[in-house]
């Protein structure tokens, strides 16, 4: 059973998914509407990225506030610390952060339904970095 957790920062969650191996390899299921829908978010992906990054790399801090975009964040291969700044005026959280370790082995996801300030430093050789966006409707995120 794929186990949901919610982070120090509102509308960031964290999700493990049950992985099933075998002898050929492993299972998972990677994302399901209704995992999300069940603890209050109502996702439309419209796009998914992949990044490749090298030992070390750190991508910058980045951000949307004119066009949020909620993320599903996860690796295929690697490990990385990925890390979430509030960067939200009005919010309890504003200017906490939190962190995450994302790796092929237990698979874990982040979703953030608004836009934080985010990153992620690479741990090993060669990672593959998967991200399914959605737009926002309205001005979510802090504007």
């Amino acid at each position: 059973m794929t186990k949901v957790y919610r982070s120090t920062i509102e509308d960031i969650v964290v999700i493990e998914p049950k992985v099933f191996h075998d002898s050929r390899g492993y299972f998972l299921e990677s994302f399901r509407n209704s995992l999300l829908e069940d603890i209050g978010y109502k996702v439309s992906f419209v796009q998914e990225n992949q990044v490749k990054s090298y030992k070390g790399a750190l991508r910058g801090l980045h951000y949307q506030l004119k066009f949020p975009q909620g993320k599903l964040v996860w690796v295929s291969q690697g490990t990385v610390l990925d890390i979430a700044v509030d960067i939200r005026l009005n919010s309890p959280t504003f200017s906490k952060w939190f962190s995450v370790i994302l790796d092929d082995i237990k698979h874990t996801r982040i979703y953030e339904s608004y836009t934080h300030l985010r990153d992620h430093e690479t741990r090993e050789d060669v990672v593959l970095r998967l991200l399914r966006e959605k737009k926002m409707v309205g001005g979510g995120g802090g504007g």
